[in-house]
């Protein structure tokens, strides 16, 4: 993986009026006789890891040769939690040098009382949480590790695969209890998106009739899902991610995918209802079966039922217009080893009735930075 490392080494000519006196906290007394460095800025310096770190500085003075060269050396991982030095240094004509640190300060994100670090991907370079909303742990070889993809609730797993999977969202819907694995059920669909109580709501193929949910999904102020600077990702913006989306059949596309995003098979939560699909018959459970791949419990979580890989899904912000469907990233280990976007025409009908993406469903969800 690209490691995206601010490295800091030149030299600052400036000119401006010298000062003893800063609010910079760490800055040492000027020597009598040496040059006055001035920090521009803060000190120490936070930054949200993920975020560019641009540093703004610093001015030196003399008494003798006043307005001086400043040198500046240092490096600061902005994708690595923890705390930087930036070293600036001026010389005076009588070889007197001084030096001044700043702090850099990383710090990890914390929203909705889970901690996250960033992934920056491979392919293009965006920035993501390193793990599915609500979880606790990454998923460091999806693709490997069997407590990823086998059962839930069984074989030694437990613990590893729910600190993996994280929450399972209703499509559009806040952090208000619902995504919890094993909330309570509901069968009374709510209105809007802030009166939906703490209940996950069944019996139906969209538990709202909101119109807004997929620009609340796309908040960058923390008062969503996702931290601040952070939105759900569009359809775009995953398939931007997958290596060749028209050809979407091959592991070449579906493994790089999962272990460069530590994405792991994280299951659905069915939503029991029944519908029409494109060949006229009522189809209950909107879950993909294929034989005994999955096993599902009224409205409790999707698993595996011996099988060693399985598909799931992955909400995008993206709605499809005039139905009760948004588009979802598929990750299907089943059989045909594919990544794909639900809807699109190079792969599946919006209406086909595998039922992926009705918002219903309570799926995983995975933030990535905001431009």
């Amino acid at each position: 993986m690209n490691k995206y490392i601010v490295i800091v080494i030149g030299v600052i000519v400036l000119i401006g009026c010298g000062s003893n006196s800063n609010d910079n906290e760490g800055i040492t007394p000027t020597v009598e006789g040496y040059p006055e460095i001035i920090i521009n800025g803060d000190n120490p310096k936070y930054r949200q890891v993920g975020r560019d770190y641009n540093d703004e500085g610093a001015m030196a003075e003399d008494a003798e040769d006043g307005s001086l060269d400043v040198s500046v050396a240092g490096t600061v991982d902005v994708d690595t939690v923890g705390t930087y030095t930036i070293t600036y240094s001026a010389k005076d004509s009588d070889n007197h040098t001084s030096t001044q640190t700043r702090t850099v300060i990383v710090q990890d994100i914390t929203h909705n009382g889970t901690t996250y670090g960033v992934i920056r991907s491979e392919k293009t370079g965006r920035v993501w949480l390193d793990r599915n909303l609500g979880a606790t742990e990454v998923a460091e070889n999806p693709t490997e590790d069997e407590c990823y993809q086998g059962a839930y609730g069984g074989g030694g797993c437990e613990n590893t695969i729910q600190s993996h999977f994280g929450d399972y969202y209703q499509w559009g819907r806040n952090h208000d209890g619902h995504q919890n694995p094993m909330s309570e059920m509901t069968t009374e669909q709510a209105e809007g998106i802030d009166d939906a109580g703490s209940k996950f709501i069944v019996g139906h193929q969209d538990w709202s009739s909101a119109t807004n949910r997929s620009e609340n999904w796309r908040k960058t102020d923390g008062s969503s899902i996702c931290p601040v600077g952070f939105v759900v990702p569009s359809a775009e913006e995953w398939k931007a991610e997958i290596l060749e989306p028209e050809s979407i059949y091959d592991p070449n596309n579906l493994e790089p995918l999962m272990d460069s995003l530590k994405l792991p098979y994280s299951l659905m939560r069915c939503s029991n209802f029944s519908f029409i699909n494109e060949y006229g018959r009522e189809v209950s459970y909107p879950c993909y079966s294929r034989g005994d791949v999955y096993n599902y419990n009224d409205g409790q979580l999707l698993y595996s039922h011996g099988r060693e890989v399985l598909d799931t899904a992955m909400w995008t912000s993206t709605t499809i217009e005039n139905s009760t469907q948004s588009k979802v990233l598929v990750l299907s280990g089943a059989l045909n080893m594919a990544a794909y976007i639900s809807g699109e025409e190079y792969i599946l009908d919006v209406t086909d009735s595998s039922g992926f993406s009705h918002r219903s469903l309570g799926l995983a969800v995975r933030c990535i930075q905001a431009r």
